[in-house]
């Protein structure tokens, strides 16, 4: 399979976060937004792949 870039709004709770994380395991780039930049940190922490704005 080729990879894709995803670009996931709301990645760092819920069915984003679930997305994100499925895509990122299975060697996909994502990009993710959050509302916060506490939940961005937190975020880097759990998934450090993932891109955050």
């Amino acid at each position: 399979m080729a990879k894709k870039t995803f670009f996931i709004t709301g990645a760092n709770s819920g069915f984003g976060l679930a997305i994100a994380s499925a895509a990122i395991q299975t060697g996909h780039t994502v990009i993710g937004t959050v509302r916060s930049e506490t939940s961005r940190a937190a975020l880097g922490r759990s998934l450090p792949a993932m891109r955050t704005v």
